[in-house]
């Protein structure tokens, strides 16, 4: 594991009000039913936490990743090594994936 990283895990009735708090820099969630996830999710967008959820089924999975209403990153271009940044605002919540 990274050294430089706190890992804290608990169940899913003692996390909603950590998350509204803003305890956690992101939640990731697995192996919850889809109506855990979407609530977890409203919550994480909410509170503007990254959210990741995952699910597997015999052969087939899913994993999916929401980082925000708004998510602002950066990127070296190799070829004039000047940092670009670039902010993504019109990502989509994972309930709409289960409609």
């Amino acid at each position: 594991m990274n050294p430089f990283a706190t890992v804290t895990c608990c169940d899913y009735s003692s996390l909603s009000e950590a998350i509204i708090a803003g305890t956690y820099s992101a939640v990731v969630s697995g192996f919850n039913s889809f109506k855990e996830g979407i609530e977890l999710n409203t919550l994480c967008r909410q509170s503007n936490t990254p959210f990741y959820i995952l699910n597997t089924s015999g052969l087939f999975g899913f994993f999916y990743i929401d980082l925000g209403s708004e998510f602002t990153f950066a990127h070296k271009r190799k070829d004039t090594e000047v940092d670009e940044t670039f902010t993504i605002n019109d990502s989509k919540s994972f309930f709409l994936y289960m409609e």
